[in-house]
């Protein structure tokens, strides 16, 4: 390779970002969400309530748009709220949505994450179905299914795919619940006691065994 060419190739392998910085597909953040709650879940009895949310809240930071997700669960609270506040908004949405995953996925019983599909959503979304199996051995109520349906639905940001709402059984939207659950306290004492009161909701989950 003649000098000149063998420079033109150096310059260009440092402009190209490394893959790591290549925006990844919606089902690729799926995955890598599936592989940590897994890793979190074999942790099981031995780690921790906040042992679990060390682990999770790095990936589950870039993978949830919490900004996003708090700023419509919040309604027209959001808009009419200062960015200093809003910021403590957004921190606390976020540590309380990982510390309910860390709560909640704290054991392992052959449990396997599954990837159905992936769909064209409103507004320019993608949705990526999934399921959940409980495995063989997992104790079910009657009627109850050993799979649980989950649809995540993915904007596209500057930074990648984030996911923005998850969907429950193709009808039960978390963002919807959340916003409902939110309005009252919102009405009553704002943006303030919201914080508050979702702060000390994870102060709770981190203290439970």
């Amino acid at each position: 390779m003649r000098p000149i060419f063998q420079l033109f190739a150096l310059v260009m392998i440092l402009l190209v970002p490394s893959g790591a910085a290549f925006a990844a597909a919606p089902k690729d953040s799926i995955e890598s969400l599936h592989a940590v709650l897994l890793q979190a879940m074999k942790a099981g009895p031995s780690a921790t309530v906040e042992a679990r949310y060390a682990l999770l809240k790095p990936k589950l930071d870039a993978i949830y748009d919490f900004r996003r997700m708090i700023e419509v669960a919040a309604g027209s609270t959001w808009a009419n709220t200062d960015a200093a506040t809003q910021s403590k908004l957004a921190d606390a949405f976020a540590r309380f949505s990982v510390m309910t995953y860390a709560s909640r996925f704290s054991s392992y019983a052959g449990e396997e994450f599954r990837i159905t599909g992936e769909r064209p959503g409103p507004r320019d979304t993608v949705l990526v179905d999934t399921e959940i199996d409980r495995g063989a051995n997992a104790q079910l109520a009657p009627g109850e299914n050993r799979t649980v349906a989950i649809s995540y639905v993915m904007a596209k940001t500057d930074d990648g795919w984030r996911i923005i709402d998850v969907i429950l059984d193709q009808s039960i939207s978390e963002l919807a619940l959340r916003r409902s659950e939110y309005s009252r306290t919102l009405r009553s004492g704002g943006a303030d006691e919201l914080i508050e009161v979702l702060n000390k909701k994870s102060d709770e989950l981190a203290a439970a065994k």
